[in-house]
């Protein structure tokens, strides 16, 4: 069965929102080249928060992201998974997020900008997929441009260090979208407390 490729942008990193017919897209065949420091990583890694959601991000070994959301469904807990690349550059940053449907990955990374802010909070910013359009359009990127309804998506084919390259170039800084941006925000977790005498039991509780 061929996928939706119409997965609302935000879903691909936050598993936030339900997938919308008639969304806008933009994803790469492959993501974007892995650069981050330690410093990035451990800003990243916690519990955060989006409209009352909660979403966990850690990283493994390889150095990949892991992000997970617990919803309740059909009597049960189900983990929402996906994992997500680091592109850190010294004026804009992405990351590269895929999402998993049903135990398989879906085909693509989405490509969303981010940055934090002094307070610490995670601002992800969309693509703007009419620039993208004419990018394919003008032969300044290789891809498909995919119409659904009056919304299209587009999937870009350039290999990632091309597609990194087109995302930095200074005179691109309107390929995305600096309106309303999403906000994460980190959920502080309180450290156990220390010295703290456990609750007494009734004299005639027993097992």
């Amino acid at each position: 069965m061929k996928l939706n490729r119409c997965v609302k942008w935000v879903l691909a990193f936050a598993l936030l929102l339900p997938a919308l017919t008639g969304c806008s897209s933009v994803t790469v065949k492959q993501p974007l080249p892995w650069m981050a420091d330690t410093a990035e990583l451990a800003a990243f890694e916690g519990e955060w928060v989006y409209e009352g959601q909660v979403l966990h991000l850690r990283f493994g070994s390889d150095g990949i992201g892991r992000l997970a959301s617990l919803k309740w469904r059909d009597d049960r807990f189900v983990a929402d998974e996906g994992e997500f690349i680091v592109s850190k550059g010294a004026e804009r940053s992405f990351l590269s997020v895929r999402i998993m449907e049903n135990g398989e990955w879906l085909e693509g990374y989405y490509v969303v900008q981010y940055r934090f802010t002094d307070q610490g909070d995670l601002i992800l910013r969309q693509p703007e997929v009419a620039a993208f359009v004419d990018a394919v359009a003008n032969g300044r990127l290789a891809g498909v441009v995919e119409k659904v309804g009056h919304a299209g998506s587009v999937v870009i084919t350039s290999p990632p260090e091309k597609v990194l390259a087109f995302l930095n170039e200074p005179a691109n800084g309107s390929l995305f979208d600096y309106g309303e941006p999403i906000i994460l925000k980190k959920l502080l977790l309180s450290p156990p407390s220390h010295g703290v005498e456990s609750p007494s039991l009734p004299e005639d509780f027993s097992l």
